[in-house]
Order: C-alpha cells, then sequence, then structure tokens
C-alpha cells in the first residue's frame, strides 16, 4: 500500500481521497445547490450560498460563473429575483449587490406607505415611489452589435408596456436605480457622481459628461417604454374612445432611435416616409389630404396621443392606400395627421404585418417577405451620427440630478417660406406646372438668342496664366470642375483663350467658381439693347391690387453660348482647360442678351399684365381671377421655352410686394423703408461732435432742402466757440424736421435707369457707410456697424468690404450700366486692371463680375455724406440681433483703476480737475469715464509718485516689460497713462534700473588692443596722457589731477611720473 501511494501522484492523491472521504458529501452539496431558496433576508441569504459554493468548488471546480450566478438569482425571493432577472447581472458580486439593494428599497417603500396610511383619514392604494431617473451602468455585447437595453428585447419592453401597473417586472426606473447602485457599490463608485469614492471624496458641483450621457440614455430608454401607450395606458378610456400613438419624432420631423427614412410615392407624389417602431399606427401628411384619391371621413374622431403629453385629432382615413419604395408596391390603411418634417409615418400595426423581419438600424435597412418574394428596403442614412429629442419628462429628470449646464435652442435653416403658398389655388397651380419648378437637367435647347460674343477689330486670342491656389482651394476647383463637367455646362477645350478662375467661399461654406473675364470684356464689343426704365414699369401698374414675382433658377445657364463662340470663354485652371457651353456669369452683354430673350418669351403678356427687368418677371391684375388666369399663361410660356424658375424666391398673389429696391403696393409705389431707416434712427445728439457729424451729412444736400439754413440754425448755434452744449426743445425740434426733410422728396429721388449711377463708400474703425446717387440726387443711405472680426480688418479691406456691401444691396441698380464708385481708398482704383493675388481682392472681384463699372478716387475731406454714415454714434447698436443675443457679459476691471480714483482725492490738482468735469463732463483734452479722468483717452495719474511708480515698474521690471530700454517703456506708458514731467521720470527711473546696469552690456565702441610704449629715441624723452581709464581718472579726480606727464629714459630702469591739473597754455 505504502509503495502504491509513493508512485501516486500529488493530483491522483487529491482525487483518490475525495472519492474515498467526500462522494456523498460532494452529491449532498450539488442537491443543496440545486435547491437553496432565499427564507429569511438577502444578506443571510448570501452568505448561506456563499458558503455552499466554497464547499462545492473544494470538489468541483467546473462551475461557469454563469451558472453561479443563475443559479443566485433562482433562487431569490420572486420580488427580488423578479428585478434582478430584468438588470441580467454578469457575476454573482453584481446580483448580491443587486439582491440587497433593491429588498432594501422594498423595506423603505413599505415604511413610508404605512406611516402614509397612519396618517391619512381615508385609506389610499399603495403606490411604489418613482425613483429619479438614473442610468444603467455600461454592458458589455453580448451576441449582438450594439448594447442591450434594460429592458431585454423589444418584445420584452412591449409586454412590460402592458402591465406596467400591475407587475412590479415592469417598474424599469426603480429597477434601473437599483442596477445602477449595485454597479456603483461594485466597483467602488460614489452613488451620487459616480466618482471613485474614498473617506476624504467630495462630490463635484459640476456633472461628469458621462454621467450625463447616462442619464440620458436611461431617459430615453424610459420614453420608448411610455411613447407608443401613453403614460395612462392602463387606465380605463372613456366609453366608445378610440386611441392611438404617433412618436415625438414623427411629428416633430426628425429622426430618433429605432426609426428609418425612406423615399417613396403615393400617387405620383413623391414622399418621405419615416418606419417608426414607436407609432401604433400608419399616418400621412394633411398637406398631402388635396392630392389623394379616395379619402373617407371617419365616422367618430380618432384621438392620437403623443409621446410628450400631447394629443392630436384624426377624422380622416385613407384606406387600402397604395404606395411605392424602391421598386416595391405596398397596400396600408393610412390616418390623416399634421407631420411637420415627414410625409408617411408606418408605425408598429405596419411591422408586424410583415413579421417576421430582419432590422438593422445601424445600417438603416429591413428584409421582409411579401408575396412570395424577399423584399430588401434601404433607408435613409443620416448625417448626424446622434441627435435625440429630450421630452418634459426627460427634461425634469436631468434637472434633478443637476446636469444641465445650458439649454439652448436650435433653429432649423431652411429656405425661406414661399409668400402665398397658403392659398389652394395657388398651390394647385404650381403642382400643375411642378416641372417649371425643378432643377433643369441637361443643356438648354439652341435659340435664335443664344449669347454672341463678337471681338472688336483686331483682337488676337490671349491667354492668362491661372492663379495660385491653396490645396484646398484645388480640392475645390476640381469638385467643382468635375460636377460642371457631369452637368454638361462645361467641356474639355483647345482653345487659345484662357482666362484665370477664382473660387469663393459662399456663406454656406460651399466654393463656387468664377472666371475672371476682364480681357475678354474688355476686346467684346457692347450691346447697346435697352434696360427698362423703373419709371416705365411704375406707370404700368395704375389700378394693379394683386401682385407675384417670379425669379429664374440659374437664369445664365438656361442660355445657351452662340455655336462657334464656345472657344472664347475658355477658361483654365490647375487641372485642365475647359470652355462654357451656357452662358457664364461675368460676360459683359449677358444681362442684355437674358432681357432680350425674356421680353421674346412673355410678349403676348407684356406691359398687358406683365413686366420682366433681367430676370426678375412681375405678375400684376386688379382682381385674383384674372391674375390667377394670367400666371397660368406665364406659366405656360416658360414651359414651352423650357425655363425654369426657384421656387423659394417666388413669391404669388401678394397685395404688397418689394420689386427692385420699392414697395409696390394698391396705393402705388413707395420707398423702401430699410432705404431711409439710418436717417429715421438717427440718434439725438449727445455732444458737440455728433452735432457736427450729422450736420456734416446734412449739409451736402442742402440745396435741396428748402430754408436749411432756418431749420439747422438752433443746431449750429451749438457749433459756436465757447457755446455750451445744451440740448432743448428747440434743438430737438430743429434735428426732427431736419431728418424729416431728408427723407422727403426731392432729397430721396426715384432712380433712372437711363441715367448714370453714382455710389460713394467709407469706411472706418466702427463701420461703413454708402450712398448710392443719381445726378447729385440721394437714392438710398446705408450704414452698417462692423462685428469684431470685421474690425481687425485692414484700411483696405474695409474699404473693399464697403464695396461688396454696395453690390450686394444695390445690384439690381447697378447691373444695367456703367456705374461709378467713389472711395477714398487710392490703392482700390486698379482693382479692376491688377493681378489678384489676395482673398479680398477674389471676393471684390468675383461680386463685379459682369458689372461695368468705374472706381474713382475722392479725398476723405470731401466725402462728408458716408463718413458721416460711418461713424454714427451709435454703430455698435446697429449690430445682428443674433451677434447681441447674449445671456451674460464678463468684464474685467482692474483693482488698480480705484486706487487712481482715490489718488485724486490727495493731489489738489486732480481734485480740481476732477470737480470741473462732474460739472461739465469735458475740459480740453480732459475727459471724465466712471470716475477716471482720461486725458486723450489715457489714464491720468496726476500728481501721485506711488502709482507713477508702479505703472513704470509694472511696464519695465515685469516679465511684460522685460526690462527694455527708454524708449520702448516710455511708448508703452504713453499710450495707456499720462503725468506731468513722464519723459524724465521715466528716463531716470530707467537709467538707475540695477539690474539694467548689471546685466546690459555698455553700448560704446570697443576700445581695442592694448598698444607698448613708444622705445625713446634719446635721454629724458616724455608723453603726456589725457583720457585716464575710468578708476584712475576716478582716483584723480578727487585730488584735482587731470593729466599725468611720465619721463622715462632707455638706459635707466623706472620712469618718472608727474600730475598736472587741467591747466591750458596760452596756444590752446
Amino acid at each position: 500500500m505504502e509503495a502504491r501511494i509513493r508512485e501516486m501522484s500529488w493530483e491522483d492523491l487529491g482525487v483518490a481521497l475525495c472519492n474515498r472521504f467526500g462522494r456523498d458529501q460532494h452529491s449532498a452539496l450539488i442537491r443543496q445547490f440545486f435547491h437553496i431558496q432565499q427564507n429569511g433576508s438577502v444578506t443571510e441569504y448570501v452568505e448561506k450560498f456563499d458558503t455552499l459554493v466554497h464547499q462545492l468548488l473544494a470538489h468541483d471546480n467546473s462551475l461557469t460563473s454563469a451558472m453561479i450566478t443563475g443559479r443566485f438569482v433562482d433562487g431569490l425571493r420572486e420580488d427580488v429575483r423578479a428585478v434582478v432577472v430584468i438588470q441580467r447581472p454578469q457575476d454573482l458580486d453584481t446580483a448580491c449587490s443587486l439582491a440587497i439593494l433593491q429588498e432594501d428599497v422594498i423595506g423603505q417603500t413599505s415604511r413610508r406607505d404605512s406611516r402614509r396610511m397612519d396618517f391619512s383619514p381615508t385609506p389610499r392604494p399603495v403606490m411604489k415611489p418613482q425613483p429619479l431617473p438614473l442610468p444603467l451602468p455600461p454592458q458589455a455585447p453580448q451576441g449582438s452589435a450594439g448594447r442591450p437595453s434594460a429592458g431585454g428585447t423589444s418584445e420584452g419592453r412591449k409586454g412590460a408596456a402592458y402591465t406596467r401597473n400591475s407587475s412590479a417586472v415592469s417598474k424599469g426606473p426603480d429597477a434601473r436605480m437599483s442596477a445602477l447602485m449595485a454597479y456603483r457599490k461594485a466597483k467602488g463608485l460614489c452613488f451620487k457622481c459616480g466618482e471613485r469614492w474614498g473617506r476624504n471624496h467630495t462630490c463635484s458641483a459640476t456633472v461628469p459628461l458621462h454621467l450625463v450621457e447616462e442619464m440620458l440614455a436611461m431617459a430615453i430608454d424610459e420614453a420608448e417604454e411610455i411613447s407608443v401607450y401613453g403614460k395612462d395606458s392602463g387606465a380605463p378610456s372613456e366609453e366608445g374612445e378610440q386611441l392611438c400613438a404617433i412618436s415625438v419624432q414623427a411629428v416633430q420631423g426628425c429622426e430618433g432611435r429605432k426609426t428609418m427614412r425612406l423615399h417613396g410615392s403615393v400617387h405620383c407624389q413623391e414622399v418621405l416616409i419615416l418606419v417608426d417602431s414607436r407609432s401604433s399606427a400608419s399616418f400621412i401628411g394633411s398637406h398631402l389630404l388635396g392630392l389623394m384619391p379616395g379619402v373617407q371621413k371617419m365616422e367618430k374622431a380618432l384621438k392620437v396621443k403623443v409621446a410628450d403629453g400631447g394629443q392630436l385629432s384624426c377624422q380622416y382615413v385613407i384606406p387600402d392606400c397604395e404606395w411605392l419604395c424602391q421598386g416595391n408596391t405596398f397596400t396600408t390603411d393610412l390616418k390623416v395627421l399634421p407631420l411637420r418634417g415627414y410625409d408617411t409615418i408606418l408605425g408598429i400595426y405596419w411591422l408586424e404585418q410583415l413579421s417576421p423581419m430582419t432590422m438593422h438600424w445601424a445600417s438603416k435597412w429591413m428584409t421582409f417577405s411579401y408575396k412570395g418574394k424577399v423584399i430588401k428596403l434601404q433607408g435613409v442614412m443620416p448625417k448626424l451620427q446622434e441627435c435625440q429629442v429630450v421630452s418634459v419628462e426627460q427634461l425634469e429628470g436631468l434637472l434633478k440630478q443637476e446636469a444641465i449646464e445650458q439649454v439652448l435652442e436650435v433653429t432649423i435653416i431652411s429656405e425661406k417660406e414661399v409668400a402665398g403658398m397658403g392659398s389652394g389655388v395657388i398651390r394647385q397651380i404650381v403642382q400643375e406646372f411642378a416641372d417649371i419648378f425643378e432643377k433643369p437637367s441637361g443643356l438648354p435647347p439652341r435659340r435664335e438668342f443664344d449669347h454672341a460674343i463678337p471681338l472688336l477689330p483686331g483682337a488676337q486670342p490671349f491667354k492668362l496664366r491661372p492663379y495660385r491656389y491653396t490645396p484646398q482651394q484645388k480640392n475645390g476647383i476640381e469638385a467643382q470642375g468635375q460636377e460642371l463637367l457631369k452637368n454638361g455646362v462645361i467641356q474639355q477645350s483647345s482653345s487659345p483663350f484662357s482666362s484665370p478662375v477664382l473660387l469663393v467661399k459662399k456663406k454656406d461654406g460651399e466654393w463656387r467658381l468664377y472666371v475672371d473675364y476682364r480681357r475678354l470684356n474688355a476686346y467684346t464689343v457692347k450691346s447697346i439693347f435697352p434696360i427698362p426704365v423703373f419709371d416705365e414699369i411704375v406707370d404700368e401698374l395704375t389700378g394693379a391690387k394683386v401682385f407675384s414675382k417670379l425669379d429664374h433658377r440659374s437664369g445664365y445657364h438656361q442660355i445657351r453660348i452662340k455655336e462657334g463662340d464656345e472657344f472664347k470663354t475658355a477658361f483654365q485652371t490647375h487641372s485642365g482647360h475647359y470652355e462654357y457651353k451656357v452662358m457664364s456669369f461675368g460676360l459683359t452683354g449677358a444681362l442684355a442678351t437674358f432681357q432680350g430673350f425674356m421680353n421674346f418669351v412673355l410678349a403676348p403678356l407684356l406691359r398687358k399684365c406683365v413686366d420682366v427687368f433681367i430676370d426678375d418677371i412681375l405678375v400684376y391684375r386688379k382682381n385674383m381671377t384674372e391674375h390667377i388666369q394670367h400666371l397660368r399663361q406665364v406659366f405656360e410660356l416658360l414651359r414651352q421655352h423650357d425655363l425654369h424658375l426657384k421656387l423659394a424666391k417666388c413669391s404669388f398673389a401678394q397685395d404688397t410686394l418689394e420689386f427692385l429696391g420699392h414697395i409696390i403696393s394698391e396705393k402705388g409705389v413707395s420707398t423702401d423703408p430699410v432705404k431711409v431707416q439710418i436717417i429715421q434712427q438717427w440718434p439725438v445728439p449727445t455732444c458737440v461732435k455728433d452735432v457736427r457729424s450729422f450736420l456734416g451729412m446734412a449739409g451736402y444736400y442742402r440745396r435741396f432742402v428748402k430754408m436749411f439754413g432756418l431749420i439747422s440754425k438752433p443746431l449750429t448755434s451749438l457749433l459756436k466757440k465757447g457755446q455750451i452744449f445744451v440740448w432743448n426743445e428747440s434743438t430737438q425740434a430743429a434735428f426732427e424736421t431736419l431728418k424729416q426733410a431728408l427723407l422727403e422728396a426731392p432729397v430721396l429721388a426715384i432712380p433712372d435707369f437711363s441715367k448714370q449711377f453714382v455710389v460713394t463708400t467709407d469706411a472706418s474703425d466702427k463701420g461703413i457707410g454708402v450712398v448710392l446717387q443719381q445726378g447729385g440726387h440721394p437714392i438710398a443711405f446705408i450704414s452698417k456697424a462692423l462685428g469684431p472680426r470685421n474690425q481687425r480688418l485692414s484700411t483696405y479691406e474695409k474699404e473693399c468690404l464697403a464695396i461688396l456691401f454696395v453690390v450686394e444691396q444695390w445690384r439690381p441698380y447697378l447691373q444695367h450700366g456703367e456705374f461709378l464708385i467713389y472711395t477714398d481708398q487710392r490703392s482700390l482704383v486698379h482693382l479692376d486692371d491688377q493681378r489678384i493675388s489676395t482673398p479680398w481682392q477674389q471676393k471684390a472681384l468675383t461680386k463685379l463680375l459682369g458689372l461695368q463699372f468705374k472706381i474713382i478716387y475722392k479725398q476723405g475731406k470731401d466725402n462728408v455724406v458716408v463718413d458721416a454714415l460711418s461713424r454714427r454714434p451709435n454703430m455698435k447698436e446697429d449690430l445682428p440681433a443674433e451677434k447681441l443675443d447674449l445671456f451674460s457679459v464678463s468684464v474685467a476691471k482692474p483693482l488698480w483703476l480705484e486706487e487712481v480714483a482715490r489718488s485724486y482725492l490727495e493731489d489738489p490738482d486732480s481734485k480740481k480737475l476732477l470737480v470741473e468735469l462732474a460739472a461739465s463732463g469735458q475740459k480740453g483734452s480732459y475727459t471724465l469715464q466712471e470716475g477716471v479722468i482720461r486725458y486723450k483717452q489715457r489714464i491720468w495719474l496726476g500728481g501721485s509718485k506711488v502709482l507713477q511708480q508702479k505703472m513704470t515698474s509694472a511696464l519695465h521690471d515685469s516679465a511684460m516689460g522685460g526690462h527694455s530700454g527708454f524708449p520702448v517703456t516710455y511708448r508703452r506708458l504713453k499710450a495707456l497713462f499720462a503725468w506731468p514731467r513722464m519723459k524724465q521720470m521715466v528716463k531716470r527711473m530707467v537709467a538707475s534700473c540695477a539690474v539694467c546696469q548689471q546685466a546690459k552690456p555698455e553700448r560704446v565702441k570697443y576700445p581695442g588692443l592694448l598698444q607698448p610704449l613708444a622705445v625713446p629715441t634719446q635721454a629724458w624723452d616724455f608723453r603726456l596722457y589725457r583720457g585716464t581709464p575710468t578708476i584712475q581718472e576716478v582716483q584723480l579726480h578727487t585730488s584735482g589731477c587731470r593729466q599725468i606727464l611720465e619721463i622715462c629714459t632707455f638706459h635707466i630702469i623706472g620712469s618718472s611720473v608727474h600730475c598736472f591739473g587741467s591747466g591750458t597754455s596760452l596756444h590752446g
């Protein structure tokens, strides 16, 4: 036996001992493991189960963690087990923590309810408390592409939603709170903030971002359970009342979780479809009601509950509505509801009819069997990674957790709503002629009015070198070129002509390609086709009451270049040589060509009910019935000639309409309020400078204002020398009367398009001012404040910005013929003939392409009007509202300013000056601002030597000063401060700075190497030295000696030295 034991290994010995002595015990442990149940508290059950597991693992260590965790959960009491099972714990520790925490919650709830019932006069049903909406801990993926939700599968959540009032399992928030607490306890995290917990732990005042994401995820999971069936789905509804549900995403027009967008069509009408698993039924938008056949009114209105708590009413239904999607035809009952962002909603009922199906929400596709074949529908991929809608209940939950720092309102940026589309007749006409509002496909046909480019006699082909571009611009040019090639707008070219291209970024961030046709336009014969005069158009509007305005879609690209002239439009980029097949923007004569073509197209209706100005079509009539007929006739003519309109820029059936900078109505033509808004809103002057600025602008037009001198006399009297500025009733009356006189005829003239326009521009540090004139008469004023970004531009760029603003605002006036631009920036005069090298030059040139202009230099002192407009006192108040909508503004104010203000009381001169400024506000170059005296806008330190030394030291001794020399230090101080004899004080302090004396070398010429004494040529030869070294000079100076005489001889060792004073001989 002993020999056998010696031959056995340790493992074999252990197995033999267990088989001999523990066989019965192992079997008993297995039976106990599969039959153990919770009879007392959870803590007792955990201790008992833990002991049993350890004993069992001593016999057999093959038990997996999942098997142990599952058996532990199965042995829990039913009310505890129901919550722990939903949380799907991954290990035994998490399951134990969940069970203990759930038992504590049940005990606290019972005690609170019992106390409530004791103090309540009448018995009340026991209601479990609604816990705070806390998130689930992140779970590792198991067998699926995404994170498993707290509620299990969608089917499980659906079943729980039906019994949420009767079963503890449906209390999702309770279970989620328990799971979160258990998870944080197992990981050693704080229950409140989720950070690592310790004895000295203090929760942060702000909620970490990951905690906010967890809370929002749980709030959305909770909303998904409620969204389909509503908060009170378990409560009985009113007798005979039918209920239906729709999600918030479907109503608000956004895409949420477990939704999919599809493109389809319903009765030949393109629609955007949302597949929404949280909407109970299928719906169609009420805006399509007039286009759908087979609409039936329901016997009783159907109430539709929205997930955000609202309620809609459905009165119409389209039974067995046939719709198409990706080549497949389906039939569904569609209920009519007002929808914002979608045309059709497919709910859970439609999904159940096609079950079983496979849904891939991440990739947005679904597959199912339908009529014997497998169909796969590919949804539209969202551009945003994630965008979730938060309901009111979710928002309240986040607020309770202090997880919201700011609430921002997001506004949808889209094309403006088309005016007049609210009328059913107008909408019907637009739908009838929907083809002319679509984007044109392919090239326009050849016509008699194709744009010709006749060259001057002797004109030779030219080839201009392309501009240099950044890598980003090169990518934009390549993309634009490929798109134009794909659309057939341009083609490859071998032309001897070549113009450079410009690439300008639009407001939406996209690039736009322009061709610099200045050289080609100079060689082209100018067209003399007449452009309509606005006065003639106005004369045709007599008696009209209804107006519509139509605008072309890419009007130039709807006219071909005359066959044989395409090579003249050639342009060159870094990637190739191309030429236009359609009329390009920037070609001279393009406006005349388009005007002539439109006159030909609308000739049957011209001057009867239609007027045309370039690409703007004005339709007018006395009543709506005739107006509708004429609109239909115009659309017919445009369809016949294959012309397209842009719906977003059109206005239909309006009684008041803006056209060419004027307001047209039944009463006649009036000036656009925007043109005179600057004069109307001119602020009341507060000082002599403001009065002088206003009178300078008004005086420029004094010959057009009757009795100008008499009206302005109260104002001009304020400009007299020694006159105290007092604003009273007479000056206010003169100010208002003069403003009104400037706004009335004959000052503001009606534009005459047969005459030349003149634009005068000016820019200042605050803003820009421009005036449009004709024959000396002003037509419009514009004054625009500059934002912080534009205020940092150079003077050249600001003046260039003024020209860009003019062209953008007044292009309808300027595009008919040559106009003049007056500016006080001399370098802009050569903008038209110089090579483009800066981004601002590119922007200016692209705006001016296609316009006939001439820039003329005008001295600043002669720009009286625009100088006043660009320097108005309230210029900052004119900034756009979106730049001023701030919740708070933080301003830093130095503490030493208070010391400056206190120092005035200790200085008699400053104190006297302070009293005088407090009474008058200004004395010479001195002003008072917030209790601080300023001399020429610099802070006055007066006679305070302490502050003077402190400021000098701050700008010289500090790290910012860097121990600069006197010129730099003085220049820095002079820019900020002022006090008497500043220059002498700064020079003295810099010269006495110990650091500068020790660290900086002397700025003197290097003395050179020492030279040996010359060999004496005879006995008693002597040398006289002057300008002794510094140390010797100091020593000699103390004894009154200034010169040294050294006498030496070659034969004697040593020398004789004699010192003398500053004596002078008779000969000097």
